[in-house]
């Protein structure tokens, strides 16, 4: 039996959004996610996509109608890695991962987070070094050095990994970009 990755990529996106959804509307209700169009199409149909679609920001594998909402969001549901490996900081697909992540979020100009799975085991959520301090709840899954990094390419970041039960015990608010001003007076 084979299967389809790019059903098991959709369904990871999907399974993201249902978490992040509910999380992010205790800062902003009514907030939308959907999985952006190069990740495989948009969601909504009809008067309720084409609305969706006019108020999206659109960065890696999902967009949101958030305007504080301050990551890129890659999801990876994969089965090709070995946390072992990516623990001792060698060889992994995770570090590819982490840098088209920090990719997609330079582009937007916005934080990259990367959600990734192995098989049916827990999402972990990768972040910049410096949210550590963002999430004050549990101590993070794995911390790196420079040093303990030594010959990966890591991009222009050093990540620090959390499981993302942990990301989602934290008040959006610790995370969210500045409100807006309005211009009227």
């Amino acid at each position: 039996m084979t299967i389809n990755s790019r059903a098991k990529g959709c369904r990871g996106e999907r399974l993201v959004i249902e978490q992040i959804r509910p999380w992010w509307a205790q800062l902003e209700p009514g907030v939308e996610f959907a999985r952006t169009p190069g990740s495989g199409g948009w969601q909504g149909r009809g008067a309720r996509g084409q609305s969706l679609r006019g108020e999206m920001r659109m960065s890696g594998d999902l967009m949101t109608t958030s305007h504080r909402f301050p990551f890129s969001v890659e999801v990876k549901n994969n089965g090709s890695w070995s946390m072992l490996m990516l623990e001792r900081g060698k060889a992994s697909p995770v570090w590819a991962w982490w840098r088209q992540c920090q990719a997609a979020a330079d582009e937007g100009g916005q934080v990259p987070m990367l959600w990734f799975r192995h098989l049916r085991s827990p999402w972990r959520v990768m972040l910049p070094y410096g949210y550590a301090t963002r999430v004050p709840v549990k101590p993070p899954l794995l911390v790196w050095s420079e040093r303990d990094l030594l010959g990966v390419d890591t991009g222009a970041l050093l990540p620090i990994l959390f499981d993302a039960a942990v990301v989602l015990a934290v008040q959006p608010v610790r995370f969210a970009l500045a409100r807006r001003r309005s211009n009227a007076a």
